[in-house]
């Protein structure tokens, strides 16, 4: 093989399918261009301009949690307590739950019970000072403000 080539170097080109003037092996219209892992042919890739996926959700369509949030938020007229007032549904929801379970419906007061305490576990109150010396303070400190007496209660 080295031969050959050897030779062809000497004797010059004289196939032009053989290679072109800049020494590569293409025909000399054709692009460098090979597809590889993660390049498809370039017949294949997608335009410019062109969505990948034309026949998907379309642009500014809202998902499924979205309409359900909107349409809770949407208000109706409600009578709470005997008067005619606007609530939003997910309230009107609540007030419904609520009253079925004061009847006696057990679904109702599983929920009511399980969502009361999920709601009173997430409700985070600030820590009592409970040190006796700053309650002290703190007392004196009010009533000193209050105008009222000499700090001391009693």
């Amino acid at each position: 093989m080295f031969a050959r080539v050897v030779q062809r170097e000497e004797g010059g080109m004289s196939d032009s399918s053989e290679g072109n003037a800049d020494g590569s092996n293409q025909p000399s219209g054709a692009d460098d261009y090979r597809a590889a892992r993660g390049q498809p042919p370039r017949a294949y890739r997608f335009t410019k301009g062109t969505s990948g996926n034309p026949a998907g959700r379309p642009k500014g369509s809202k998902n499924f949690a979205t309409l359900i949030k909107r349409e809770l938020d949407r208000t109706v007229n409600a009578t709470v307590g005997g008067r005619q007032t606007k609530v939003a549904k997910r309230e009107a929801i609540v007030m419904r739950l609520v009253d079925n379970a004061m009847k006696g419906d057990h679904r109702s007061i599983e929920a009511v019970l399980k969502y009361g305490d999920e709601a009173a576990s997430k409700t985070t109150l600030p820590p009592m000072d409970t040190d006796p010396a700053r309650e002290r303070e703190i007392m004196e400190e009010y009533l000193r403000r209050q105008g009222g007496g000499s700090g001391t209660h009693g």
